[in-house]
């Protein structure tokens, strides 16, 4: 483990509290406090390969914000403990989720506002969201930027690899390298950000900070990413405790983005943003594609908490040894140009129009009144000159127009095939048939109703099927100029079959039935020896 001291913490110093959480691994931590009356504390949980520094623009986003800001570096990579210098090894997924547990520990210790929020990229999205049942006690709310969840480009199937890292974590090659190691990749071929400022200034870091960088993942890392990846396949559509927003990247090449978008949108609770045009690592993009990110974090983060915001008693007592303050050096990145704003061309005022002397009034017809609850048209006179003049409203094309129209023809027909609606008890009551209740006469009825015609229904209103599907239900009182339209052959009544008559005293009727005899045993085909063979068909 790096000592607690300077120069061991990297090059960039920003401020805050730095040091060692003491917990199941030695941790690499840094926090710094909230504005007076914040909204809370982001909890920053890095990706693969990732240190405290690489977030720095990100922590700096955050505290203008008024939050406070706890990160840190996962086990194996960074300045925390390592089980090897380079690979950042681990052994299963659920340790990383240990160490988020801890980190939330050592917040509520350090007594930060909540609500608390975790911001996971990457790896340590895969790792939030397997440990989310045990973090929904603690934690508001959760983003996942492009968290691994599928990685497209493999060199092999999926299974495949999962067996090759499981064989060899059996067979004690559980720390070995999956590759070679490669040098620092040129801005041309890197699948992180399209900024070139940005990517230059993750390379100055990679070359100041060599003790904090790791190379190609091993065996044990692969074997471990990969199950949990496939443990999460079997739980597509569970409910996610947590309140969830994942963000994926549309030039995504490191992760898998359909799979991001299967997982969101079948999760209850769950939320899916896909940045078109942004690659992996969407925190290091160009400004338009990062400020869409934040903008989207903020909206998803400004509501209501949903925990209560006393702080709960403390558990287990984490040990935090805190590093020596240093100046804060804020990172530096290069500025974006800004395109200047054209200043205002200055027009000459329009000569004043020539007297003209009042024509006779002429009488107008009065303006009709906007009835109530209607919106008033805007006219071009009525309207600001700075206003713009609204879209005009789109157009269907012509087979939507042509379905449109041959629907309203259907729906017309029916609806003049169809009896008049009935809509007060009243009117009902008069179509009725008229019984008189007299003692002495006997009781009879002004309109009798045969089996053989169907009642008409006073209420009898069209179906849904009755429009959309066609005639099935017979009109009882068509119309006379309407077509007749033959009703699917699906509801029309099937004739009987007609079937001949035979008479009893005719030949075919006396002519016996034709039974077919025994059959006979065909003989068994024997080989030389004797001895019975298989019987060919």
């Amino acid at each position: 483990m790096a000592s607690v001291t300077a120069p061991g913490w990297g090059s960039v110093k920003l401020g805050g509290t730095i040091g060692v959480l003491h917990g199941d691994a030695k941790l690499r931590v840094a926090h710094w406090p909230a504005e007076p009356g914040g909204p809370g504390t982001i909890i920053i949980v890095q990706g693969r390969a990732d240190f405290i520094e690489v977030f720095a623009e990100t922590i700096t986003d955050f505290r203008d914000r008024g939050y406070a800001v706890v990160t840190f570096d996962l086990r194996g990579q960074g300045g925390s403990q390592r089980a090897q210098p380079a690979g950042g090894h681990v052994r299963r997924v659920a340790d990383y989720g240990t160490d988020i547990a801890n980190v939330v520990g050592f917040a509520k210790a350090q007594g930060l506002p909540r609500p608390y929020h975790i911001i996971a990229h990457s790896t340590g999205g895969l790792a939030a969201l397997c440990a989310i049942k045990h973090l929904s006690k603690d934690i508001d709310r959760m983003v996942l930027l492009a968290p691994l969840l599928e990685i497209p480009r493999l060199p092999m199937a999926p299974g495949l690899a999962r067996v090759i890292g499981a064989f060899m974590v059996a067979f004690g090659q559980s720390r070995r390298l999956v590759g070679k190691r490669s040098e620092l990749t040129p801005f041309e071929n890197n699948r992180l950000t399209t900024d070139r400022a940005r990517y230059e200034t993750l390379l100055t870091l990679a070359r100041d900070n060599p003790h904090l960088m790791i190379d190609c993942p091993t065996y044990g890392w692969m074997s471990a990413v990969l199950t949990s990846m496939k443990d999460l396949e079997h739980k597509i559509g569970m409910d996610l405790p947590i309140p969830t927003l994942f963000i994926a990247s549309g030039n995504d090449e490191v992760v898998g983005s359909a799979a991001i978008d299967r997982f969101a949108r079948s999760a209850p609770g769950g939320g899916f943003i896909l940045i078109k045009g942004a690659q992996h690592h969407v925190l290091l993009e160009r400004d338009n594609l990062r400020n869409l990110a934040l903008k989207a974090i903020d909206a998803f983060l400004d509501s209501p908490p949903r925990l209560p915001l006393e702080l709960p008693k403390q558990g287990r007592r984490l040990k935090f040894d805190p590093a020596p303050p240093e100046p804060e050096t804020p990172l530096p990145v290069r500025a974006k140009p800004v395109d200047p704003v054209p200043e205002p061309v200055a027009v000459a005022p329009a000569p004043p129009p020539e007297e003209v002397a009042p024509a006779a009034p002429t009488e107008t017809a009065p303006e009709p009144k906007p009835e109530p609850g209607s919106t008033p048209a805007v006219t071009a006179e009525a309207r600001a000159p700075d206003e713009p003049a609204p879209a005009p409203a789109p157009t269907a094309s012509p087979a939507v127009m042509r379905a449109r129209e041959k629907l309203r023809e259907r729906l017309k027909k029916r609806i003049q095939n169809e009896e008049p609606f009935v809509d007060t008890p009243a009117e009902a009551r008069t179509q009725a048939a008229e019984v008189p209740l007299e003692l002495d006469d006997p009781i009879t009825v002004e309109d009798p109703i045969t089996l053989d015609e169907g009642a008409p229904s006073a209420t009898k209103r069209p179906r849904l099927t009755d429009v959309f599907t066609g005639d099935d239900v017979p009109d009882p009182n068509p119309h006379a100029d309407a077509p007749a339209v033959q009703a699917p052959e699906r509801h029309r009544s099937r004739p009987l079959r007609a079937q001949r008559f035979i008479p009893a005293n005719s030949d075919r009727a006396e002519k016996p039935i034709r039974k077919s005899g025994p059959r006979t045993a065909r003989p068994v085909k024997r080989s030389r020896s004797g001895a019975p063979g298989p019987r060919k068909s």
